[in-house]
């Protein structure tokens, strides 16, 4: 936990902080009702009580729905009960409760804020902001539109009680500092390179006979031929016109450029702030078009504008080097991302052209007839299943989004909305399906053998059986000829790793353990340095010995220090205020919780991520005036009308 926290220090100050104040619900929350589950389909009910406040059911599944959409960005939405598994239900739950105590502290404080003060924090929200961050009357007006009877006394209270928990976490995170000296050895800790020799520990696994039928038996269904669908549909086209800036970026870069400035000034990559410095890439069996056209560059060259799945890929191969055992090439490369997009009223107008033609079809149930009046074609796939590797007429860079918008649809019906994808909208029609089709163990032997090698490995007995093994290697080892000699039926291999830093990967020479881990057991050590056993991420063990480390030269002070400076301060900042921040909301869990009580009502949790939702219930209060459109030009205030309190 601790590297992570070092890599993703400034998101994960950003995921905390977005947990414990909580974002404004800009799609309509505060109507008493939810777009995500239909008009009227929020759960009833309480997740926990703090106090005597209750954490209500329709925030705890609001929150995770949040997780469930960022997770499905690339590729197919999990459903609600992944979450339970690997403990996200239980964190978002921790941090409903820790907002709940937060706005206990904030009304002790007894700070107050004045409406027009509320209304320019709302009109903050990112929600309202347009693709250059800039308020978006157009925005703020269709929100104001998409819903009658808004309960706007809430929407008030609730910006204020954000307000006052937004103070408090300022607050409490103000005393983080960062030292010169930290910041410079962080740098030099990121930019010293080391070699290794390791051995890796995963002894291999035979599943017996019995094995491999109980996981066959779990669930036969994981094996069948999925259910397909005909489809008919029209698609409105999102392709934006090519960017002459690719060209001009290409010339400049050939013209001997830099194309690490020119990355910085102008790619939309994440690797942006680095000059567009990529890790390592070696070829793997699913690579997209941009990822082959850069495999296929010689080193010193600038590709052409590669368009792949929506963006525009300007690549420059700074080294090369060939797999000693497959022969295959990795290149090192730097790119340029574009990412072109439509401006926001052109968007929106394909989005309701093809939201108007969804009615239609729905209405009439002609899609052929709806897409003609609309001047559109109708096109047709079959077979689109959840393993589609591709669906005829779909942009590949749409496949997902089809998919996983068809999954439910039942026949001669339509998706509830319209199936946004990257290249295309999509308005669609299930005009046949073929159910799906149970396969016998012997036909599908090889992937269920897969799958119990898999299940064995990440059983407890498999962590204590590996457990056990490194302690007992480890125990009187010095060096790796010690481990080697101490297992001579495990067949071990001493192998030596290429130079890496901290920051890099290994997982193209199979190497399956943090680097960050490996330079914190050694790098700071001098050659000939042992440590182990390591936890790999496929529960297996590392030892490694140091070969050599090469701290960063004057060149790399003199270049990257600059570049990387102001970026590793606010990452360490960020840091710093994450550690405050959780050790503030420990010591307050510790401080409220002798004074109250906080109950967990497992229950209705448990129903939600095993049942499903039930409806929420309607509530009738007495509501304040509702915000009035603001003109595309100056934004004057609008009468807020008297508060609930008032």
């Amino acid at each position: 936990m601790v590297h992570l926290m070092r890599k993703y220090k400034k998101s994960i100050l950003t995921v905390l902080i977005v947990l414990i104040i909580g974002p404004f619900v800009v799609w309509g929350g505060y109507a008493g009702r939810s777009r995500r589950f239909g008009k009227h389909s929020q759960p009833a009910g309480v997740v926990a009580t703090v106090g005597k406040n209750p954490i209500l059911a329709m925030d705890f599944e609001r929150r995770m729905n949040a997780e469930l959409d960022r997770r499905a960005q690339g590729g197919p939405r999990p459903p609600i009960s992944e979450l339970a598994k690997d403990g996200t239900a239980e964190r978002v739950l921790d941090s409903l409760i820790d907002s709940a105590l937060l706005a206990l502290e904030a009304q002790k404080t007894g700070f107050a804020v004045d409406k027009a003060t509320l209304l320019e924090r709302l009109k903050k929200e990112p929600a309202f902001q347009d693709d250059k961050g800039n308020f978006s009357p157009s925005l703020w007006n269709a929100w104001i539109d998409s819903e009658q009877g808004r309960n706007w006394n809430a929407i008030y209270d609730e910006l204020q009680a954000q307000v006052g928990r937004e103070l408090i976490v300022r607050q409490a995170m103000a005393p983080a500092r960062v030292l010169d000296t930290d910041i410079r050895k962080q740098f030099e800790d990121n930019h010293t390179k080391i070699q290794i020799r390791y051995v890796k520990i995963d002894p291999e696994i035979v599943p017996t006979e019995e094995q491999i039928k109980a996981e066959y038996d779990k669930d036969p269904t994981r094996y069948q031929l999925p259910e397909k669908r005909d489809i008919e549909f029209a698609a409105v086209s999102l392709a934006v016109d090519r960017p002459a800036l690719l060209d001009d970026l290409v010339k400049r870069a050939r013209e001997g450029g830099d194309f690490a400035e020119l990355a910085r000034q102008n790619s939309e990559g994440p690797d942006k702030e680095k000059g567009g410095e990529m890790e390592w890439v070696a070829p793997g069996p699913n690579d997209p078009d941009h990822i082959k056209a850069l495999l296929g560059l010689p080193v010193g060259a600038i590709s052409d504008p590669i368009e792949s799945f929506g963006a525009y890929y300007i690549f420059k191969v700074e080294q090369e080097r060939t797999d000693e055992a497959t022969g295959a090439r990795s290149v090192k490369a730097r790119e340029i991302v574009i990412r072109p997009k439509l401006a926001e009223g052109e968007r929106l107008a394909r989005e309701e052209k093809a939201a108007q033609l969804l009615a239609k079809a729905k209405e009439t149930g002609d899609l052929r007839a709806a897409a003609a009046e609309a001047g559109l074609p109708v096109m047709t796939a079959q077979d689109v299943s959840r393993d589609s590797e591709s669906i005829e007429n779909v942009a590949k860079e749409d496949l997902w989004a089809v998919r996983s918008g068809l999954a439910n649809v039942a026949l001669n019906e339509f998706p509830k909305e319209v199936i946004k994808g990257r290249a295309n909208l999509y308005v669609a029609k299930v005009v046949q399906i073929d159910p799906p089709v149970l396969q016998p163990l012997e036909t599908v032997r090889e992937k269920v053998v897969k799958d119990a090698i898999e299940t064995i490995r990440q059983s407890p007995e498999r962590a204590d059986e590996l457990a056990k093994l490194g302690e007992k290697l480890a125990a009187d080892a010095h060096t790796l000829q010690d481990v080697v000699a101490k297992a001579p039926e495990l067949n071990l291999e001493i192998k030596e790793s290429k130079e890496f830093t901290r920051r890099d990967f290994l997982f193209s020479d199979q190497i399956y353990v943090q680097t960050v881990e490996v330079y914190d057991a050694v790098g700071q050590k001098e050659p000939g340095a042992f440590a182990g056993p390591l936890k790999g991420f496929r529960s297996d063990l590392y030892f490694v010995e140091l070969v050599k480390k090469t701290p960063p030269d004057e060149k790399a002070w003199q270049e990257e220090w600059p570049k990387e400076e102001e970026q590793l301060r606010k990452g360490a900042l960020s840091a710093k205020r994450a550690q405050i921040l959780s050790d503030y909301f420990a010591d307050l869990r510790e401080r409220r919780g002798r004074e109250i009580a906080i109950t967990r009502n497992y229950d209705e949790i448990n129903r939600m991520l095993g049942i499903g939702r039930e409806e929420e219930e309607k509530t009738d209060e007495t509501e304040a005036p509702p915000l009035q459109h603001v003109p595309l030009g100056d934004l004057p205030k609008p009468n807020l009308g008297p508060s609930a309190s008032e």
